[in-house]
């Protein structure tokens, strides 16, 4: 669903980082995580409205037993998991967000949530180059945008 507009890998601090930038841009998507083990996958998405994460949901796939996390629980399991190298981390962008808060409505994170993990933080930001940002980074064309800018600034 929508477009990928980033894929990373995992390491220390890697979701929480994203979700950090992603905040600042005023994101609206989702991340998908993706941790392949010799003892099981992982899957797990957080949903992001305008920069602040609302739902999330884990899966763990072991042989053929599923365990699902959801809500902050497993947005805390996710900033865990995603220190492993072998996480995938991928940005999704162009979603219809409405729809995607209704498929995760079982699995809200509130922002009382958030604060217990961290994820709260004042953004200090230029209007101008936030918003510029924010509509690159939603299209996947922020890396783009950044060369024509230094281009013109040459």
């Amino acid at each position: 669903m929508g477009i990928v507009v980033r894929k990373s890998q995992g390491g220390d601090e890697a979701l929480r980082s994203m979700l950090e930038e992603l905040r600042r841009f005023l994101f609206s998507g989702y991340v998908k995580v993706d941790v392949e083990r010799d003892n099981g996958n992982i899957l797990g998405f957080v949903v992001l409205n305008t920069g602040v994460p609302t739902a999330c949901y884990k899966e763990v796939s072991v042989k053929r037993k599923k365990d699902i996390f959801k809500g902050t629980e497993a947005l805390e399991a996710l900033l865990d998991d995603t220190g492993d190298k072998n996480s995938i981390l991928e940005i999704h962008g162009k979603v219809d967000i409405d729809q995607l808060e209704e498929t995760f409505s079982d699995s809200v994170v509130t922002e009382k949530d958030l604060e217990k993990l961290g994820l709260t933080y004042k953004v200090k930001r230029k209007k101008e180059t936030s918003e510029d940002k924010r509509i690159a980074l939603s299209w996947g064309i922020e890396d783009k945008i950044d060369r024509f800018k230094n281009e013109l600034e040459s």
